[in-house]
């Protein structure tokens, strides 16, 4: 009799094993991937709209360094003059060595004002207003006008588009003239000049 129960025991927990087996192997698989949050099955018509990711990888047990905001109430060390505005064409900022440079005092762009005193910067089309180098007879200088900016060139008047019919050498409704020659005024209230 103990036989018989040994041999039904077996065979119920065989039994038992195929069908908890069978129920595995045909169960759904659950997938964990990034396009269940992409695909979705509702029939409500909405979608999901959080992706929560976790990061475990090393890069998350470091400490990132990241540099202060520039404040303008701070005064910071470097070689660069504080009476200078530094300009570059290219997006690198220029170097305190540069002579890329004009004083303040000849900064007539007053859009360029309130940007370079909160954050050090300002990006706009500027204009400079001064003579080139040529030939005409012996050697002279040729008409003075709005040109584009040029190295070395420290000592000339800085207008910038955005500051078009708002500025110039007085406060007031000014455009650069574009069309004045050496003496002439540099600026006029024509906005068509």
């Amino acid at each position: 009799m103990t036989t018989d129960k040994n041999k039904l025991a077996k065979r119920l927990t065989a039994f038992l094993g195929a069908g908890l087996a069978a129920l595995l192997i045909h169960a759904p698989l659950a997938l964990a991937d990034d396009t269940e949050v992409y695909v979705t099955t509702s029939t409500e018509g909405t979608q999901p709209n959080i992706l929560f990711i976790v990061d475990t990888s090393g890069s998350m047990n470091t400490t990132v360094t990241i540099p202060a905001v520039y404040d303008p109430a701070t005064t910071y060390s470097g070689d660069c003059s504080f009476s200078r505005i530094y300009w570059t064409t290219g997006s690198t900022p220029p170097s305190c060595s540069t002579d890329q440079w004009i004083p303040i005092s000849q900064n007539y762009c007053k859009a360029s004002l309130a940007p370079l005193a909160s954050g050090g910067r300002f990006f706009d089309h500027a204009a400079m207003w001064r003579k080139d180098w040529g030939f005409f007879g012996e050697r002279g200088w040729t008409s003075a006008r709005w040109q584009s900016l040029e190295g070395g060139a420290d000592s000339h008047p800085l207008e910038c588009e955005d500051d078009s019919g708002n500025h110039g050498s007085a406060d007031g409704v000014w455009y650069a003239d574009k069309d004045a020659r050496n003496s002439d005024p540099k600026w006029s209230s024509n906005a068509s000049k």
